[in-house]
């Protein structure tokens, strides 16, 4: 009965341990892309500004950058 539950929790454990990994390792950072894709999006797009569009000569460095890393983390992540 002892070799079962032994067993049987050490399925469980490694089952545990998979589950971890596809939700930590593979999902987590396809939230964090969002979140920068979010947050870079609200920062280029100010909205005072056109939503739609934003005035070219209005973009910075900062902006651009933040532009690029946003469409790096939504290209690759994804």
């Amino acid at each position: 009965m002892f070799i079962i539950f032994y067993f049987y929790s050490l399925i469980r454990k490694i089952f545990n341990y998979i589950i971890d990994f596809i939700f930590i390792a593979l999902l987590k950072p396809i939230f964090y892309s969002h979140f920068i894709i979010l947050i870079g999006t609200l920062y280029i797009f100010k909205p005072s500004q056109n939503l739609k569009q934003p005035k070219t000569k209005d973009l910075t460095l900062v902006d651009f950058s933040i532009l690029k890393i946003c469409h790096f983390s939504n290209k690759y992540i994804w």
